[in-house]
């Protein structure tokens, strides 16, 4: 879902979010409609300034905004629909400015090093796209696990790319505490950095268990939505690492609150992605991966690696070794192709103040 921001002047700024209803229960049909019958009312009431207040705002607004009122529904929280709009708005907010969302996020690198990601294919396939990532430079490569060939895919892996390859493992919950504990016994052998989500979403006891009976280090994903499950995983000592993925996390605003509550806890960062997002969502994470001192692993921006065609003009793909170099043009640093957008939408949707 892109949204579009116009006001009378004519600038515009453009946000973007993926929803994940495995993750925050959000969909991209009751993404729309909450964004157009109760997120829009709320913006037209406003009258917004340009700059960093814009943010601000949205920073006070994002318990309220992206509260769930009806968990029956199965929305644990509007965390895309926030962040499709926290962005347009502070897109055009810095665009009005003629400045960029890195000189609000100040950089401590200029440069962010992507890691591959070799999703749960067959054991030879798995090791032929990772051997192409270490071909291409990469030296991070994170393999999908819990389907049941897990052993003999990591193996083939591991000899494909040698030892100077960092490995870490994603089961996207696949496993129970105690299956976990298990399976990580024999996935030892291959020297994991991370792995990320062994158990499910809810199952918080048993990230702890994996983390204190495995000894790899433990990274939450689809546990890490809302600010109150940070802090419960850092109250649990629950993980070493959290996944901080801007859509599913509350745009920037959500984001940096966690990043905040990682750093005072000891807890690294990844900056993940959501698979399929444009140059919007990528140059978002990229300025926001090049701001934080905790960053331990990058992922995203594959821009037509992956996607047939993009949205933007910039090429927001990473180059050789996964490197990409720091964007700093204005707004959030990527030009919407109009054309594109216009071309490609399967419905549009024009609200009005």
């Amino acid at each position: 879902m892109i949204v579009r921001v116009n006001d009378p002047e004519g600038i515009v700024g453009y946000g973007e979010a993926l929803p994940r209803s495995y993750v925050t229960g959000e969909t991209t049909a009751s993404m729309v409609a909450h964004v157009s019958e109760q997120l829009a009312p709320r913006i037209f009431s406003q009258a917004f300034t340009s700059g960093w207040q814009t943010f601000e705002y949205m920073q006070s607004s994002l318990s309220d905004w992206t509260r769930s009122q009806d968990q029956t529904a199965g929305v644990i929280a509007w965390n895309a629909a926030f962040c499709s709009v926290e962005l347009a708005l502070l897109d055009w907010a810095l665009r009005r400015q003629d400045a960029a969302l890195s000189d609000f996020l100040q950089p401590i690198r200029r440069e962010v090093v992507y890691s591959g990601v070799v999703s749960a294919e067959s054991p030879r396939e798995a090791a032929a796209i990772a051997k192409r990532f270490k071909d291409f430079g990469m030296r991070q490569i994170k393999v999908k696990v819990g389907t049941g060939e897990d052993v003999t895919r990591l193996q083939a892996v591991r000899k494909a790319v040698g030892e100077d390859v960092e490995l870490r493992a994603d089961a996207n919950g696949a496993w129970s505490a105690a299956e976990a504990v298990e399976q990580l016994k024999l996935l030892r052998p291959f020297n994991l950095k991370a792995i990320e989500q062994p158990v499910g979403a809810n199952d918080f006891e048993g990230l702890r268990r994996v983390r204190n009976e495995t000894g790899i280090p433990v990274m939450a994903d689809e546990s890490l939505v809302t600010i109150e499950q940070a802090r419960r995983l850092i109250e649990l000592r629950a993980c070493d690492f959290f996944n901080i993925r801007i859509s599913k996390c509350g745009g920037v605003t959500g984001s940096l609150a966690m990043a905040k509550l990682a750093r005072e806890a000891g807890i690294k960062i990844q900056v993940g992605a959501q698979v399929g997002e444009t140059g919007i969502l990528s140059a978002t994470g990229r300025t926001l991966a090049a701001h934080l001192s905790d960053l331990a692993f990058a992922e995203g921006s594959f821009g037509t690696w992956l996607l047939s065609e993009d949205i933007v003009f910039d090429n927001v793909a990473f180059g050789y070794g996964g490197a990409a170099p720091l964007l700093s043009t204005r707004g959030l640093s990527v030009a919407v192709n109009e054309e594109s957008l216009e071309r490609l939408a399967t419905k549009k949707i024009e609200l009005h103040r």
